[in-house]
């Protein structure tokens, strides 16, 4: 079972989007720390990688995100983040 609805993902995902560093638990309000990422090289070889946390430097791309909530405990696994194509004007990552 799933911690939250797909509406709390949904907002989770548009918070990550945003920005990375401020997410916030759609069911009480805390923010949310990032548990594990998953990122590709900014090089074009299509290498993706897992970490534990995000990855250090720049040359990392952040694809996923695995979040969760200090205060009630609740995880969002996989929480997709937006390619350079896929942002909105005003939108960047942090």
């Amino acid at each position: 079972m799933a911690d939250y609805t797909s509406l709390g993902i949904e907002k989770v995902t548009r918070q990550a989007r945003l920005n990375r560093a401020l997410v916030r638990c759609p069911r009480d309000g805390a923010v949310m720390r990032v548990t594990g990422s998953r990122a590709e090289r900014r090089d074009g070889t299509a290498e993706s990688q897992r970490f534990v946390g995000l990855p250090s430097g720049r040359d990392w791309v952040v694809t996923e995100l695995d979040l969760e909530c200090p205060a009630c405990r609740r995880v969002a696994e996989g929480i997709a983040m937006a390619g350079p194509s896929e942002l909105v004007a005003g939108e960047r990552h942090v």
